[in-house]
C-alpha cells in the first residue's frame, strides 16, 4: 500500500527514480498476494478443522464475519492485480476504480487481522508488530487524500520534496494561470489525471483524453496535482500571468 502511494504521488521519485518505485511496488504487491494465498490455502489442509475451499473463497459461507471481511479484502486485491495484468481488456475508468478499491481492501484486511488475532488469543503477542506496520501505511493513506498545498502549509512536507518537478504554485502574491498540454505519445490514458482534476481532464468512452488547455485559476492546484500524479509524465504545465 505504501509503495503504491509513492508510485501514484511521486513523493520519493527524486531519491529512487520512478522505475525503481514501480518495480518495488510490483514486488511487494506480489509478495502480499502470495502470502495471503498461502494463508488461505492452509486452512483446508488442516486436519483438526473442517474448513473447505468453499469457506475460504466465498464470503459469509460459514457465517463468521471476520473471515468474510478477510476474503473480500483479499479478492479485491486479486481483482486489482488481474486488471493490472490485463489492462487492455478493460476501460480505463474501470481499471482505475478497481485499483483504487485496494484502499478499501487494506481497511478490510486490517479489520480481519485484528479480530482474527483477538479470536485466536494472540492479540497480546502480535499487537505491537501490527501497530508498527499499520501506522506508516495508515498515515500515508490519510496524506494521500490531502491536497499538496495543505501538506506544505502544515509543514508536514517541504515543497521541493512534495513537488520534485516544480509543479506547485509559487508563494508570490501575483496570480498565475496555467497552460496545459499533453504529450499523446507518452500518455497511456491511465486516468490518474482525471481522478485528481476531473474538471480539467476527462477520458471519453472511446479511450481518448480531453482536457482544458487553459483551466480556471481556482483549478490550478488540482491541475498541478494531476500532472504530478501522471506516471508517464505526459502533462506539461506552463505558467502565465493573469
Amino acid at each position: 500500500m505504501a509503495w503504491g502511494i509513492f508510485t501514484a504521488t511521486g513523493w520519493v521519485t527524486r531519491m529512487t527514480g520512478r522505475e525503481a518505485i514501480r518495480s518495488t511496488h510490483m514486488v511487494f504487491a506480489t509478495m502480499t498476494l502470495a502470502f495471503g494465498l498461502v494463508h488461505a490455502v492452509c486452512f483446508p489442509l488442516l486436519t483438526d478443522l473442517v474448513f473447505g475451499f468453499d469457506k475460504v473463497f466465498i464470503p459469509f459461507w460459514d457465517g463468521i464475519t471476520r473471515h468474510a471481511v478477510g476474503i473480500i479484502g483479499f479478492e479485491l486485491m486479486l481483482a486489482a492485480a488481474f486488471t493490472t495484468g490485463a489492462r487492455n481488456l478493460f476501460k480505463y475508468r474501470t481499471w482505475l476504480r478497481i485499483h483504487q478499491g485496494t484502499y478499501i481492501a487494506f481497511v478490510f484486511l486490517v479489520i480481519h487481522s485484528f479480530f482474527g488475532a483477538a479470536a485466536n488469543g494472540t492479540l497480546n503477542v502480535v499487537w505491537l508488530g501490527g501497530i508498527t506496520l499499520f501506522i506508516p501505511a495508515g498515515l500515508l493513506c490519510g496524506l494521500r487524500f490531502l491536497p499538496p498545498s495543505t501538506l506544505v502549509r502544515a509543514g508536514l512536507v517541504a515543497p521541493e520534496v512534495m513537488d520534485p518537478l516544480g509543479l506547485m504554485e509559487p508563494s508570490g502574491e501575483e496570480g498565475k494561470r496555467l497552460d496545459v498540454s499533453v504529450n499523446n505519445e507518452l500518455c497511456h490514458r491511465y486516468g490518474f489525471c482525471q481522478a485528481e482534476a476531473p474538471e480539467v481532464f476527462q477520458l471519453t468512452k472511446d479511450g481518448r483524453l480531453r482536457y482544458e488547455s487553459r483551466p480556471e485559476t481556482r483549478l490550478s492546484d488540482k491541475t498541478r496535482s494531476a500532472a504530478r500524479c501522471c506516471p508517464m509524465r505526459a502533462i506539461d504545465l506552463r505558467e502565465r500571468s493573469l
